[in-house]
C-alpha cells in the first residue's frame, strides 16, 4: 500500500470515525431530515470512492462492484441507523447506487487517469465530509466542539485543504500495478 494510497483511506476515516462519535452522543437531538442527508451523503461520497478505489484494484467488474456496493450499503446504512429507519434505508440505497457508479467512471476512464479520477473524488469526498461536520454541529448547537470551531475559520479549513492536496500530490502514485504497467509499454515502444 502506498502512501498516497494511506492519505486516500485515513483522511476520510478520520473524519467519519469524529462524526460517528458526534452522532453517537446526540443521536435523539438529530431531526429525522437531518438523518437522512448525512447517511445519503456519506453512503454516497464513500461508495464513490471507495468504488473507483476498488475499481482499480480489482480486475474483475463484477467483483469490484459488488464490493463497492457492500462498502456504500453498510456505510450508509451505519449512519443512518443512529437517526432513523428512513434514514438507514435512504443512507444504504444511495451507498449502494454511489459504489455503483464509482466503479462504473473508473471503467469508463483510461488507465492512464485512473489516479487523477481518484484524486478528484478523494478531495470530494473531505470536502462534502467537511461541509456535513460543521452543518451537523451547527445543527446540534455544538458551537464549542473542536471540529466547528476549526471549520468556521476559513483560513484554517482553506491552509488544511491547501496542504492536503500537497501533501497528497507530492505522496507517490496510489497504485503501483498501473505505473509498473505503463512503464512496460513505454519501455517496449
Amino acid at each position: 500500500m502506498t502512501l498516497a494510497m494511506i492519505i486516500t483511506i485515513s483522511v476520510p476515516l478520520i473524519i467519519l470515525i469524529y462524526m460517528l462519535k458526534v452522532l453517537l452522543a446526540h443521536r435523539t437531538e438529530v431531526t429525522s431530515m437531518n438523518g437522512m442527508v448525512v447517511a445519503m451523503s456519506i453512503g454516497m461520497v464513500i461508495g464513490l470512492l471507495g468504488g473507483g478505489i476498488l475499481g482499480v484494484a480489482f480486475q474483475s467488474i463484477f467483483f469490484a462492484t459488488f464490493l463497492s456496493m457492500i462498502l456504500g450499503l453498510i456505510i450508509g446504512g451505519i449512519y443512518g441507523a443512529l437517526c432513523s429507519t428512513f434514514a438507514m434505508i435512504d443512507g444504504m440505497l444511495s451507498g449502494m447506487m454511489a459504489g455503483m457508479m464509482g466503479v462504473m467512471l473508473i471503467n469508463m476512464i483510461t488507465p492512464s487517469y485512473y489516479e487523477i479520477m481518484i484524486k478528484i473524488l478523494f478531495v470530494i469526498t473531505v470536502i462534502v465530509l467537511i461541509i456535513l461536520m460543521f452543518s451537523l454541529c451547527h445543527e446540534l448547537k455544538l458551537y464549542q466542539s473542536f471540529a466547528y470551531r476549526l471549520i468556521k475559520n476559513v483560513g484554517v479549513v482553506m491552509f488544511f485543504l491547501l496542504i492536503l492536496v500537497f501533501m497528497y500530490e507530492h505522496s507517490g502514485p496510489l497504485f503501483n500495478h498501473i505505473h509498473e504497467h505503463q512503464t512496460e509499454h513505454h519501455e517496449h515502444e
